[in-house]
């Protein structure tokens, strides 16, 4: 609030004039003074009681104050009518204003028009030069111009942003010393001969804090302007200037909406789309002006004038309107609607409706999370996340140095204090409101704490080793099982915390890991590690059962609940679960024995030949079929958030299935069967591509077909007859003129 401001609050609050010197400093005083004799003189013309003609209906014709010639009637509005006269006594010409007739009330709020401009002072407000009370009418310059949108397609780009700066400069005067206009629009600005702006008529204006809704020109009015409830600040001016910069910049009106009482602010088309001319960063600082919500445009109107200025200086303004993702989002919306009429009518196939569904949705993708769950790479987030590998890599040297070398003894306390600190600013970092921001510090911070809780507890002696010695992970650091748990349970808690109060996948993700690396850690104290070196992969395989399950009833809670942000890095990791445990099941052939298939060894079976690998490898193979059937089942379910990961294995299942086969031929023990049988298979996979749409099929079938054909060529050594390459490219040649035709039928339908 400025001194002028001040003044004038103090005035019409207590009815004394107080002292400027009791508000201004003594470098301010001349200038205050001189603004409050301005304002003054102004006010004390108004002092005169209103004459009754306020309170009667208006003269059929208009009747002028004394030396005023009326020369014609240039504009009319809510609050009066506008007239073009000749002031005589000073041989000018002047805009003279005569108020509708109106209560004793209302007159004085219009009347207060003149009193508001008064104590201004700027070129692009029209200057006020007289009141008469008793004919209801006040006297300003006249603008000798333009209206805004009959000059605004001849101005050039740099004409534009001269006359944005203007307008700019103009309301910010007004909103020094709190008066809001409340009716800005094209009609209420005029260009003179060097086409400066002036902004008229303030017939509407109020003074910040003086509510007054369901006033003002709906085509250009804010929507809490509509709203009883709806708070009246700097930002309601905001909104309306930023719909007369759209029309000129665009062309047209942002809104039509042609009634008082809009129900629905209905987003308006991007300038870019009406005028292609329009720059990007513009039409970012033009939407944000737009914003339905207050609290999403700027904050004031020199926010706004940074970013014009940014915009000057080739720099990336800060505007980031939401109006653009819900545009975006109401667009994709309806081309998401149609898709699902094209599945359900058969002109797409259900997997190609749901990877365009997928790509559809990364365009609605939030800038507000972490990099890999962003639309665009943006050099913040490049720089914070270069930030937290630099910060982690750092603690880790400090914490390798301290447990695992030699460590100056004269100092021990000194990593775990520098950890402890770091920890403290990641923390303080996380409260920042920025939440791209405050991820990277809570990555940071959570990246450190295993390491400082691991320190303080070796330090400190607390939760010694528990069970046989070959049970613990470490055995030389003081890394004893109960620690770690009790590290990863602390790394647990303070990730899901920091999760839930950011709502990020950033930190839910790194929260559900933590969960995994404390599943293992738990299974430490059941024998993990001589289960690991024994190779018995079937019982590290039943220890990962329980954090299948918790993964997937976590994700359908969170999800049931909202927590999106939770739900999807918890699918995911159920969906790596059920490829890594059936694989660890399939080695060591125990899948087969748990269901009694295992083979045993054939009477003429070569040297080298293992039927353990034989049963891994069909394990394997039957292993890469489940999970297809897993995965197109889950694909199937109603949860939007379930086709992702699900997509992922339908994608890996074909190499699932076909690679355990290729390493079994590729040992050229266990019959030319399993050659042919390779191949047929691998042709199989690639030809199912063509009916179900999937690349991944498409590339599987592709390059092990390409295997299983060099491993018939070498193992058999074909190549020493003629009949085998002839055989290859007569199949070849065959190929391609059933593609031909096939090619061609398609041309023909």
């Amino acid at each position: 609030m400025n001194h002028l401001e001040r003044y004038i609050q103090q005035y019409l609050t207590t009815g004394e004039r107080p002292e400027p010197a009791s508000i201004a400093p003594p470098e301010e005083l001349a200038a205050l003074t001189e603004a409050v004799k301005r304002y003054h003189r102004i006010d004390d013309l108004l002092e005169a009681p209103p004459d009754p003609v306020l309170q009667t209906e208006p003269l059929p014709s208009p009747t002028l104050p004394p030396g005023f010639r009326l020369i014609e009637e240039i504009g009319s509005g809510g609050s009066g009518r506008v007239f073009k006269a000749h002031d005589e006594s000073l041989n000018r010409t002047v805009a003279v204003k005569v108020l509708h007739a109106l209560d004793e009330s209302g007159a004085a709020a219009i009347m207060r028009e003149a009193r508001m401009l008064a104590s201004l002072d700027d070129p692009a407000v029209t200057a006020v030069y007289g009141v008469f009370p008793e004919h209801a009418a006040v006297v300003t310059a006249f603008v000798d111009g333009f209206d805004l949108m009959e000059t605004a397609p001849s101005l050039s780009p740099a004409q534009k942003l001269q006359i944005m700066d203007d307008l700019l400069r103009a309301l910010s005067a007004a909103h020094n010393v709190g008066l809001l206009h409340r009716d800005i629009k094209p009609a209420q600005i005029k260009l003179d001969r060097n086409l400066r702006p002036h902004l008229l008529d303030f017939g509407l204006a109020q003074y910040a804090g003086e509510p007054d809704h369901g006033r003002g020109t709906p085509d250009y009015a804010a929507p809490e302007q509509f709203e009883t409830h709806g708070v009246i600040d700097r930002r309601t001016d905001l909104f309306a200037l930023g719909a007369v910069f759209y029309e000129l910049w665009s062309g047209r009106a942002a809104f039509s909406r042609g009634s008082n009482q809009p129900e629905h602010f209905q987003a308006p088309p991007l300038p870019r789309e009406l005028d292609s001319t329009v720059p990007e960063p513009l039409q970012a600082a033009i939407m944000t002006c737009l914003e339905p919500a207050p609290g999403d445009r700027y904050a004031d109107l020199q926010a706004l004038a940074a970013d014009l200025e940014r915009y000057r200086r080739g720099l990336p303004v800060k505007a980031q309107p939401r109006y653009l993702t819900a545009t975006l989002e109401t667009r994709v919306q309806s081309h998401l609607d149609a898709l699902e009429h094209w599945r359900e009518a058969g002109l797409v196939y259900a997997d190609e409706a749901a990877d365009l569904q997928q790509a559809y949705t990364r365009l609605t993708k939030s800038q507000e999370d972490w990099i890999p769950e962003n639309r665009r790479l943006t050099w913040h987030q490049i720089v914070l996340y270069l930030g937290v590998l630099v910060l982690a890599f750092g603690a880790g040297g400090l914490f390798y140095a301290k447990h695992f070398m030699d460590f100056p003894p004269e100092s021990p306390v000194y990593p775990v204090t520098v950890l402890a600190l770091v920890f403290a600013g990641t923390a303080v970092g996380g409260r920042l409101t920025r939440k791209p921001v405050a991820v990277a510090f809570d990555l940071a911070g959570i990246l450190v704490l295993p390491m400082l809780t691991l320190s303080l507890l070796t330090d400190l002696g607390l939760f010694a080793a528990s069970g046989p010695e070959e049970w613990q992970l470490f055995t030389d650091q003081g890394f004893t099982n109960p620690r770690l748990q009790i590290g990863f349970l602390v790394v647990t808690l303070w990730a899901l915390y920091r999760a839930e109060r950011t709502q990020t996948v950033a930190l839910s993700t790194t929260a559900a890991l933590s969960m995994v690396c404390l599943s293992l850690c738990l299974s430490l104290s059941l024998g993990l590690r001589p289960m690991v070196e024994e190779g018995a992969w079937h019982v590290v395989a039943r220890h990962l059962l329980p954090p299948l399950v918790f993964c997937a009833l976590l994700g359908a809670l969170a999800e049931r609940d909202g927590r999106r942000y939770l739900a999807k890095p918890a699918y995911v990791l159920a969906a790596l679960w059920i490829v890594l445990i059936p694989e660890l099941l399939s080695l060591n052939g125990k899948a087969l024995s748990y269901l009694n298939l295992s083979s045993t060894m054939p009477a003429d079976a070569p040297e080298g030949y293992d039927p353990l690998f034989f049963d891994t490898v069909l394990a394997m193979v039957l292993t890469g079929i489940l999970i297809y059937w897993v995965a197109r089942k889950a694909r199937d379910l109603p949860s939007k958030l379930v086709q992702q990961p699900a997509g992922w294995l339908t994608q890996i299942s074909p190499f699932l299935i076909l690679e355990p086969l290729g390493l079994l031929v590729a040992k050229d023990l266990y019959g030319v069967f399993y050659h042919w049988f390779y191949l047929a298979l691998s042709l199989g996979i690639l030809l199912i591509s063509g009916r179900l749409q999937r690349r991944g099929f498409y590339y599987a079938g592709l390059f092990n077909s390409a295997a299983a054909l060099y491993y018939l060529t070498g193992h058999y050594q074909w190549l020493e007859t003629r009949w085998w390459p002839i055989l290859l490219i007569g199949a070849g040649s065959g190929l391609l003129m059933v593609g031909r035709s096939l090619f061609r039928r398609s041309k023909i339908t």
